[in-house]
């Protein structure tokens, strides 16, 4: 979900040892992030909620298709990452 057009680097994905939803972005030069959920235990349930919040940084994705990963990789217990 990395946006190629202004550089912030966008991930979003299911912790399973944090049972968490996660997002971050760092926006392009930046050291910190801007965007940081799900960096603790059980911070995020609701993957629409990591979706909304990297929307305006990520490149153009498809939702409903993210949405669906996410939640498989929940049920799976699955950690894997989307650069979006």
């Amino acid at each position: 979900m990395d946006n190629d057009e202004t550089g912030d680097e966008v991930v979003v994905g299911w912790d399973s040892s944090l049972e968490t939803f996660f997002a971050q972005v760092i926006e392009a030069g930046a050291e910190e992030p801007v965007v940081w959920i799900g960096a603790s235990p059980t911070q995020c349930n609701n993957p629409d909620e990591v979706i909304d919040a990297v929307m305006p940084f990520a490149a153009k994705f498809d939702r409903a298709l993210l949405l669906a990963e996410l939640l498989s990789d929940r049920v799976s217990d699955s950690e894997r990452v989307y650069s979006v």
